[in-house]
């Protein structure tokens, strides 16, 4: 089914047309599959009813955005757990918060060209999401290795929570951000380059199987809860050139239980 660009109401997310409520058009398309939108921003309105157990259209994979399309907004297919596939279109330039939150069905992410803006928690518990992938002609972002980076791979964004093993950091990442890696609970182990200077806040927290890190020595700064609720971290060792550890960096750390500082 295509959603047209010129649709300019909501498509109804009810069951029932009692009380004077709207019968969804898709009521009962239990076997639709593939859904390709045209309208230019995207929001709730046009795709509240995909994935909606009351409207029996758990069966949709795959969202096909065509050209024109631009704006993928907040929450637009938050709890799409149905979803495989996403296909964005060079004219897209933004994914807004929590866009993609709980689609659980993801696996991997293409991001296209144009897009510039990708808000930090637009895939958050996508817990089988195991690559967030860059066109090589995008100017603000780049990948390796299915993580996240800016363009010239000082800045790691965003490494995807079902990222498993032992993490090795690519050689020019510098700025480790907020919640990079947060809820990655197949991590194992985290290997960073000389010259990672910054540890956001979050950056690692909810890493529930991350038993051991490697901070180097350039690292100064390590963000509030940074580590919290790593449950399965039992030791670590922070460089002499830390000058600043944020509130709650290690809390919830119920096996910690070895701690070097310098």
């Amino acid at each position: 089914v295509a959603i047209p660009a010129g649709l300019k109401h909501a498509i109804s997310t009810s069951h029932t047309s009692s009380e004077g409520a709207t019968l969804s058009q898709f009521f009962g398309c239990s076997a639709l599959t593939s859904v390709t939108i045209g309208v230019l921003a995207v929001n709730q309105g046009f795709t509240g009813w995909i994935d909606n157990d009351l409207l029996k259209t758990n069966a949709v994979t795959k969202i096909i955005f065509v050209e024109g399309v631009n704006d993928v907004g907040d929450q637009s297919f938050q709890n799409k757990s149905s979803l495989q596939s996403v296909e964005f279109p060079v004219s897209a330039t933004r994914i807004g918060n929590l866009a993609f939150q709980n689609c659980a069905g993801l696996t991997e992410i293409t991001i296209s060209k144009g897009i510039k803006s990708i808000a930090g928690n637009a895939f958050e518990g996508c817990a089988k999401l195991n690559a967030i992938n860059v066109s090589e002609w995008n100017t603000v972002y780049s990948s390796e290795d299915g993580i996240l980076l800016n363009k010239n791979g000082e800045t790691l964004i965003k490494c995807p929570e079902g990222k498993a093993g032992v993490c090795v950091l690519p050689e020019d990442v510098t700025i480790i951000s907020g919640s990079a890696f947060r809820r990655c609970a197949g991590l194992t182990g985290v290997t960073m380059p000389e010259g990672v200077t910054g540890i956001g806040s979050h950056a690692f927290s909810e890493c529930t199987g991350l038993t051991g890190v490697t901070i180097p020595g350039s690292v100064t700064s390590i963000g509030s809860h940074a580590f919290s609720g790593c449950t399965g971290l039992t030791g670590i060792t922070i460089p002499k050139g830390v000058t600043g550890i944020g509130t709650f960096a290690f809390a919830g750390c119920q096996a910690l239980r070895s701690v070097t500082i310098g």
